[in-house]
């Protein structure tokens, strides 16, 4: 029996993908898709498990890519686009009354502290659990970090139902028996949770 949603916020709960960071980066001094996904990944992940300060990130990446801190513009970005999807908030509140309901994200603690502020502040409630990758010194896809996840919620895999709009994500979760989702959009979401035999 299911007793616990967990989702992804970039992409999923929050509009906001760093499909649209990326791509700030592919049209900066030509860079390719393969070099910024090389070069810029590996530091992102240092700071989203909370290994780099935001000044750190910053410097670390205009070494990288050969342009000026403030050109990296990661925190300018975020607060730019960040919007709800109102589409799965409906349905996180339609889950809520027959579940446990959290999310893991991905994200540093400057992001983290700005959207709790801004871009959740009215749904936040709405989560019994909070799980990001920087409290947790840990990113996706690492199973481990799943792991910790069942672990502080007190709940088997086969009890959680993950949901995430990045593939290598999604298989991790499933690697260690987590019943998990692609996120496409929220309407794909609602019925592939009633496949799944999940509650409204």
């Amino acid at each position: 029996m299911k007793k616990l949603i967990l989702f992804d916020l970039g992409g999923v709960v929050n509009k906001y993908a760093d499909e649209a960071y990326y791509n700030y980066f592919y049209r900066l001094n030509g860079f390719t898709k393969k070099q910024v996904d090389r070069k810029l990944r590996n530091t992102v992940n240092k700071f989203e498990s909370g290994m780099l300060s935001l000044s750190e990130f910053e410097r670390c990446v205009a070494v990288d890519f050969g342009i000026l801190p403030e050109q990296v513009k990661w925190i300018e970005f975020f607060k730019k686009l960040a919007r709800l999807d109102h589409g799965t908030v409906s349905i996180i509140k339609r889950l809520k009354p027959n579940y446990k309901i959290a999310f893991l994200s991905n994200v540093d603690r400057w992001r983290y502290n700005y959207a709790m502020v801004h871009t959740y502040n009215k749904t936040k409630k709405l989560f019994d659990y909070k799980f990001a990758s920087f409290k947790l010194g840990l990113v996706k896809p690492n199973p481990l970090i799943y792991k910790k996840v069942l672990k502080a919620t007190r709940t088997k895999p086969s009890e959680v139902v993950f949901i995430d709009n990045s593939i290598k994500n999604v298989k991790a979760a499933r690697s260690i028996g987590i019943t998990s989702i692609h996120f496409r959009n929220a309407r794909k979401l609602r019925l592939q949770l009633k496949r799944l035999g999940v509650k409204f």
